[in-house]
């Protein structure tokens, strides 16, 4: 009997999701922005594929876990894109993509890789094996309808494998001038691209504060999400323009559009020069209020390209990769080496604010086994971690004293994931243990504020810390119950909601109180439309990928204090994002739309 896809994922007409608004012109895709930004090429489509497969394992029960995790994934993923081709009636890609989800409870296909892993293979090893053997069993049975589901069965194999071997890409021979097209896109795939030959991104799946769009802006590319499905159908070497500003793909321009993009191209060029050539002026306001503009960074180069962008200062450095890719944990000395090293990339008398590792069971450590959990974004992450492992923690604070003696920048360290003041205290007395057994002077301490609990005790824990950094993309995704790496839910999550406004409001206001200094971090402080609210609302500094800290400064210069604040007091009484957005447009001098 042929496979059939599961009536479930084949939906009546009475079941079928609520269409998404989708744009009139059939020129024209719709989609949200993730990294702003303007740009002409031609559609490039890329699909990942699995990158070298290790054969042999060690630790089988960690290769069962990251099996069950993979097929899982797998699944949420094609049910996403099953949905968003439901709401476009592309009637044969959904029994595609269900036949494929189908395909990943095969029994027999489960047991032969279970059975492998058995053996000491690896989970990539086992289930590609797997899939391949039933691929050419079913290829050799007298059935053309059974022969042709080898090809839904190997679809479905690439797609587990590619989230057991950090997604590779198929061609990474890019033409010049590509405008990529994706399902989805990681960014450890997208740093494996040329950067010199990529002019833009779009996905099906994500949104504006995924992973992704973090990746774009670093570059930086213009980059739209939640495109519309039938872009996947659009034929490579297409001609479009890509505006990250407006939220659309324009598909075969006209030369009256080709001739208004480049005249935009070349504003924006004459921009970014006098932007950066103004980089050191202060960011103030018409009527002189100063906000601090510090950069998010994870190596000794973004520090320099902070640097020459004119920042403030690092708002974070984010120590994650001195603790993954490694079997054991960095040592203490390994540790002072490269924050000094960053320190040192610094201009004199600019901070250096070093964030304590940040990790979770979405990307566990290999030498701190963290069992699988079914929401990484509600289980042990920040401080949760370092509490439950303090011999990380002991030794990162160590290290961030030892450093702030060695150099004459100003060390800080911001400590993530704090939710209540008595687990601030326990962090306290463990770092002040440390600092009086080494004998050096204390370090300033700062708190993360990332989910709505924090923000509402903002005022308990202003008098508590020395500054206070407020994550805007995490605050959302808690605030709006939604996971900024879910396929379905990414590119519904909008910082300009205004419960997320009036939790940031909250929070400036009780700093301001404290006089505690609040910086405001994530896509909303580089995004030109939500700074005169972020000023509205009393924010004292804005933390931005390098490679924007010069236009946020030149941002900033074009505004009034006065106006700003009107302006947020009108935009946390709208109803949804959308109207904050309509309210900012209309903003004199404001042209992005």
């Amino acid at each position: 009997t042929p496979i059939q896809a599961p009536a479930s994922l084949i939906l009546p007409a009475i079941a079928a999701p609520a269409a998404r608004p989708l744009t009139e012109d059939p020129g024209v895709i719709g989609c949200v922005v993730a990294a702003p930004g303007l740009d002409i090429g031609h559609i490039y489509k890329l699909r990942p594929a699995p990158r070298e497969i290790i054969e042999a394992a060690s630790d089988q029960r960690r290769e069962l876990e990251r099996l069950n995790e993979a097929l899982a994934q797998s699944k949420l993923q094609l049910e996403a894109l099953r949905s968003r081709m439901q709401a476009g009636t592309n009637t044969g890609q959904v029994a595609l993509l269900a036949a494929q989800h189908e395909l990943l409870d095969d029994p027999e296909l489960l047991d032969m890789a279970y059975g492998s892993m058995e053996r000491g293979k690896s989970a990539a090893f086992a289930w590609t094996a797997a899939t391949e053997a039933q691929a050419v069993r079913l290829e050799r049975l007298d059935n053309e309808l059974l022969s042709a589901r080898a090809s839904d069965l190997r679809a479905s194999g690439r797609r587990v494998a590619n989230k057991l071997c950090s997604d590779g890409i198929a061609d990474p021979q890019l033409p010049t001038s590509a405008i990529i097209i994706a399902e989805d896109m990681t960014a450890s795939a997208l740093a494996n691209l040329d950067p010199l030959k990529i002019k833009g991104l779009a996905t099906l799946l994500g949104g504006p504060i995924s992973a992704m769009a973090e990746s774009a802006r670093a570059l930086p590319i213009p980059a739209l999400a939640g495109i519309e499905a039938r872009a996947l159908q659009i034929a490579n070497g297409t001609s479009v323009i890509l505006d990250g500003d407006r939220g659309r793909l324009l598909l075969n321009p006209s030369a009256e559009d080709l001739a208004a993009a480049n005249l935009r191209l070349q504003e924006q060029e004459a921009q970014r020069r006098q932007n950066l050539a103004d980089a050191f002026q202060p960011a103030a306001t018409s009527d002189g209020h100063i906000l601090q503009v510090q950069a998010a960074i994870s190596s000794v180069a973004d520090a320099e390209k902070a640097m020459q962008q004119g920042g403030d200062g690092i708002c974070w450095l984010a120590t994650e990769n001195l603790f993954y890719g490694r079997r054991t944990a960095p040592s203490e000395d390994k540790q002072v080496v490269a924050y000094l090293d960053v320190a040192n990339a610094l201009a004199p008398e600019k901070p250096l604010t070093i964030r304590a590792l940040n990790g979770s069971s979405r990307r566990p450590l290999p030498y701190l086994p963290q069992a699988p959990e079914p929401n990484p974004a509600l289980g042990l992450q920040g401080v949760r971690l370092t509490l439950d492992q303090p011999h990380l923690l002991r030794k990162q604070c160590r290290a961030v004293l030892r450093a702030a003696a060695e150099t004459e920048r100003p060390v800080q360290f911001l400590l993530p994931m704090v939710t209540s003041v008595e687990q601030l205290h326990v962090l306290q007395q463990l770092i002040a243990a440390e600092q009086i057994k080494m004998e050096l002077e204390p370090v300033p301490i700062g708190l993360l504020i990332q989910a709505p609990a924090a923000a509402v005790s903002a005022a308990r824990f202003a008098r508590e810390v020395d500054f206070l950094v407020l994550d805007a993309d995490d605050l959302a995704q808690y605030s709006l119950v939604m996971d900024r790496h879910h396929p379905q839910l990414a590119a519904q999550i909008d910082v300009l909601d205004p419960a997320v406004l009036q939790l940031i409001g909250l929070a400036a206001e009780a700093a301001r109180a404290q006089e505690t200094p609040l910086t405001v971090s994530g896509v909303i402080a580089a995004d030109p439309q939500a700074i005169p609210l972020l000023i509205g609302l009393g924010v004292s500094g804005l933390n931005v990928n390098p490679p924007a800290i010069s236009a946020v400064k030149a941002r900033i210069r074009s505004l009034d204090q006065q106006t700003c604040l009107e302006l947020a007091q009108e935009a946390v009484a709208q109803d949804s994002a959308r109207q904050v957005r309509a309210l900012i447009q209309g903003m004199p001098g404001q042209d992005v739309t």
